[in-house]
């Protein structure tokens, strides 16, 4: 009786001793699991160039639009694609840019996939631009992007650009070199007003930017009448 007392508290003791480590040996493996979770890095954003130069650059702001570039760092810590196509990830999504006055008030945005993104501006709000705003969105839901410490990932730069007098002269440049070729070719004797006239009307219906070529058929127009007319001088 004593011997099988005995087998009972010894065959209990073992089971509690392996229910034991067994127990030690799962919170192990938790611990170790505990220890190799990284957490995300924290990503950072720059605007690296304007219209392909340095922010600070004192160029000429153009009237086509500002080129804006920006750099992600890690780059492999974030990537780029649209709104609704990044799934559940947090470290995906797009680029936001907006164009903003002395004020912070909003000129221009843009979204962009890519590291580029062009902000096309109207005059009146170039002679405004006094800064560039970066920052990342993330593409589940069009919030900003944020690192550990809740901080948005962006950036800022000020822009002194002097902006352009008039966007319309530039555009019609090429006209005005086309109208100087006219008034070149339209010198000549009285007997040939009326080729001048034709060349004129020629030379008005090309394009500006094609101002060269209407002063050489001109001249060949003005040309041809004049020897009808020293031909009847001489009868």
């Amino acid at each position: 009786m004593n011997r099988n007392t005995f087998l009972f508290r010894s065959t209990g003791s073992q089971r509690l001793l392996l229910a034991t480590l067994a127990s030690l040996a799962l919170s192990g493996a938790c611990s170790d699991d505990d220890a190799t979770v990284v957490p995300p890095v924290d990503l950072t954003l720059q605007i690296t160039s304007l219209d392909g130069e340095a922010p600070e650059a004192e160029s000429a702001l153009r009237c086509d639009g500002l080129g804006v570039e920006v750099a992600i760092s890690p780059a492999s810590g974030f990537t780029l694609r649209p709104l609704h196509a990044c799934g559940s990830s947090n470290r995906c999504g797009y680029v936001h840019l907006d164009a903003l006055d002395a004020d912070d008030n909003v000129l221009g945005s843009v979204d962009s996939v890519t590291t580029f993104g062009l902000l096309e501006l109207p005059q009146a709000a170039l002679a405004q631009l006094a800064a560039v705003r970066a920052v990342l969105l993330r593409g589940i839901d069009g919030e900003p992007v944020t690192n550990a410490d809740r901080s948005e990932v962006a950036a800022r730069v000020d822009v002194s650009r002097s902006a352009p007098s008039s966007c319309e002269a530039q555009g019609m440049g090429g006209q005005g070199q086309g109208g100087q070729g006219q008034g070149g070719s339209a010198s000549g004797g009285p007997g040939e007003a009326g080729a001048t006239s034709a060349g004129a009307t020629t030379g008005g219906a090309a394009s500006g930017g094609a101002g060269g070529s209407p002063t050489a058929e001109q001249g060949g127009a003005g040309g041809t009448p004049s020897e009808p007319n020293a031909g009847s001088g001489g009868a």
